[in-house]
């Protein structure tokens, strides 16, 4: 009679694809497949793992999660999960077993040993592994992929070498980063209960973030400020203000008009390397001479204190937009 406890085990999310339970490895046969209950469980001797009724399973490794549930075997050693990581590198690449060993040297029935976790290999082994699908040596053990990993299938150096090879790919990531990171600090302000309802978009014609502060629905744009130019004989700090798409009504312009939003954040990375930011206020950008109802489209940033204008901190700037006759 075999004994039976609580401890962790892998549960694995519902896959979309029905016949994706047709491809299970060995160590999940006799499972119950979705609908049928537990009539597959088998003895603890057969290294196989008991879910709850309608706990369905995957053969990835890359979308489990701890839970707590009955089981008849300890959770995959990291040899398991190390080998299941390089399956998944070697099937993104479309290779067979055979052709991993072949680039990596090594014998096909050593290479499948690793993938079942049945090899406990050498750093030497794993190097060449590594090696051969062009990944750094750490990638083998990103034992819980990001989910645009998964999206794309691919490893995330991969991902990196990729955009890495392209320059609008580079501007790209940079202008998302500075969004990501100042999302945190919205978080915070949101948690502290400073501002609420804060929502990050990425669709053309809407602000990058809204929230709401006393109240009141405010919009925010974040941006970049230019990278430095040896051409330029007066090379300022300076942000350009101009939408990545003309608006939606058909007129040519890409300009910006003060009522299109009320805090504007630059994000200084292009200039110190850090993820830093200065904010302010609609009130204090500068406007057109001929339109004043559009803003310029180069914003000059302070360099250095004092910022005039500018805030360090973006409930400085809040509160100046609530208060524009007061602001420094």
């Amino acid at each position: 009679m075999p004994f039976w406890t609580s401890v962790p085990v892998i549960v694995l999310r519902r896959h979309a694809d029905p016949a994706h339970y047709s491809k299970l490895p060995r160590r999940f046969e006799g499972l119950a497949a979705p609908g049928e209950g537990n009539q597959g469980l088998r003895s603890p001797g057969d290294r196989n793992i008991w879910l709850a009724t309608n706990q369905i399973k995957t053969h990835s490794l890359w979308t489990h999660e701890a839970h707590f549930g009955s089981v008849c075997r300890p959770m995959p050693t990291i040899q398991e999960l190390v080998g299941a990581r390089v399956r998944e590198l070697r099937k993104a690449r479309g290779w067979t077993l055979e052709e991993l060993a072949e680039k990596a040297d090594k014998h096909y029935t050593y290479i499948g040993g690793l993938e079942r976790g049945d090899r406990n290999v050498t750093v030497e082994v794993l190097h060449a592994v590594a090696g051969a699908l062009q990944v750094p040596i750490k990638s083998l053990f990103n034992l819980q992929p990001h989910p645009l990993e998964i999206k794309l299938n691919a490893a995330s150096d991969d991902i990196l070498s990729a955009i890495q090879k392209g320059f609008r790919a580079i501007i790209d990531t940079k202008g998302k980063l500075a969004e990501y990171f100042l999302h945190r600090e919205l978080e915070e302000l949101q948690q502290k209960g400073v501002i609420r309802d804060l929502l990050w978009y990425d669709k053309d014609g809407e602000p990058d973030f809204t929230f709401k502060f006393h109240g009141k629905p405010l919009r925010l744009e974040c941006k970049n400020v230019r990278s430095p130019d040896e051409k330029r004989k007066n090379d300022l700090f300076r942000a350009e203000l101009q939408k990545t798409r003309n608006s939606k009504d058909g007129t040519p312009t890409r300009a910006y008009r003060a009522d299109h939003f009320e805090i504007l954040s630059v994000c200084l990375f292009n200039r110190t390397g850090a993820w830093t930011y200065l904010h302010i206020s609609v009130h204090n950008l500068v406007r057109r001479e001929t339109s004043p109802d559009l803003l310029e489209i180069m914003q000059t940033v302070p360099q250095a204190e004092p910022y005039g204008h500018w805030r360090k901190s973006l409930l400085d700037a809040l509160l100046d937009y609530e208060r524009p006759s007061k602001a420094a």
